[in-house]
């Protein structure tokens, strides 16, 4: 969508004062990724500044306002909930939005549940509709979509380029049947052995902040560098290791679902999925961050006893033929069960120790699974 944009200001070449475009994502790390790739192609048309920012949580609101209010940008990314804020600590910063010509609308399927709706309420009551084209883009249609697309009617262009739910091409899926109790003990397994010496990265999906933690501190101790990704690390540290893991510092990347959307980063060659996501469409976001560019990638899942009703889901909706991970022998994984479980405590304590994190974030857990 940054194309098109950037062509119509070519064309157009519209006052300094005219906000051309509102781009609103559910994640920093995307809407960082979006401003990155604006000024990047604002650079090549030696436009002499970078005309994009980002609204994001995590960075001090009025050093914000400052870049919105003084370098009057054409492209502003922002996640919902930072612009929201801005609207409600400035009331007269609707003026800035005043002449939007075009809202886009990235990762519409995630933007449109409910969790998103009351800020969403605010924006649209604060970006004006007159002349204003309004772009919705999502990876799988649900029913939020699907709506929209019969409220608008006749009223709206609507193309869809696959019909259901695709998966990413040239992407292996496979499945490794664990008991919950040892699913650490397989991971770690999984780790040390599969394509032994062949991945240069693994992007590792956790359902939860907790188990997100866990599993990056438990990794820590048992020797596997790792880097974390979630909703309760610092803005710096987010950036800070998703840097890391892209430049390929680190090998792997352990994360929330917070990293499965819209992130291009180019070398991911094997997704786990640590806790098999509730939602087929997640699967789908999840497995996208491989195989990119016409390149080939594998997704495993580890399924305990109570996520097999999720992979028949998935593999019904997707079309999806799973297939178990080869060579792996419980026997063999089961030898380092002690070293495993003595890291798990160690990571756990560590956790405890660091200021209430373990009680919060298990609270939260029980929440987003309930």
């Amino acid at each position: 969508f940054l194309l098109p944009i950037l062509n119509r200001m070519i064309k157009d070449k519209p006052k300094n004062d005219v906000l051309q475009a509102l781009i609103l994502v559910p994640t920093r790390e995307l809407a960082v990724q979006v401003r990155d790739h604006a000024n990047d192609v604002f650079e090549l048309m030696d436009s002499g500044k970078e005309q994009a920012i980002a609204l994001i949580g995590g960075i001090y609101w009025e050093k914000q306002k400052r870049l919105l209010l003084k370098k009057r940008p054409a492209i502003v990314v922002a996640t919902p909930g930072r612009l929201v804020e801005h609207f409600v600590k400035d009331i007269l910063l609707y003026k800035v939005f005043s002449k939007l010509r075009t809202l886009v609308l990235d990762e519409a399927d995630r933007l449109l549940d409910p969790g998103f709706e009351t800020d969403l309420r605010v924006i649209m009551h604060n970006v004006p509709n007159a002349h204003r084209q309004t772009l919705l883009f999502s990876a799988t249609i649900t029913r939020s979509i699907t709506a929209v697309k019969q409220v608008t009617l006749e009223s709206a262009l609507y193309f869809e380029e696959f019909v259901g739910i695709k998966v990413v091409k040239n992407c292996a899926h496979e499945y490794c049947l664990v008991p919950s109790k040892v699913k650490d003990v397989f991971f770690v397994h999984l780790l040390n052995n599969i394509d032994s010496g062949k991945l240069r990265s693994v992007i590792v999906f956790a359902g939860t902040v907790y188990a997100c933690q866990l599993l990056q501190e438990t990794c820590a101790i048992l020797g596997i560098d790792s880097v974390a990704l979630h909703a309760l690390k610092k803005q710096r540290q987010r950036v800070t290791n998703l840097s890391r893991f892209k430049s390929g510092q680190v090998g792997i990347l352990i994360a929330t679902d917070i990293a499965s959307r819209g992130l291009d980063i180019p070398f991911v060659d094997l997704v786990i999925h640590y806790e098999v996501p509730a939602f087929s469409r997640d699967y789908v976001h999840r497995v996208g961050r491989t195989a990119r560019a016409g390149r080939w990638g594998k997704s495993v899942a580890l399924v305990s006893q109570h996520e097999v009703a999720l992979i028949h889901q998935i593999e019904r909706i997707t079309g999806v033929d799973m297939i178990e991970v080869p060579g792996i022998r419980e026997a063999d994984v089961l030898k380092d069960i002690a070293r495993v479980f003595a890291a798990r405590r160690g990571a756990k304590l560590k956790m405890s120790e660091a200021g209430g994190f373990d009680d919060h974030l298990r609270e939260r857990k029980h929440r987003n699974r309930a």
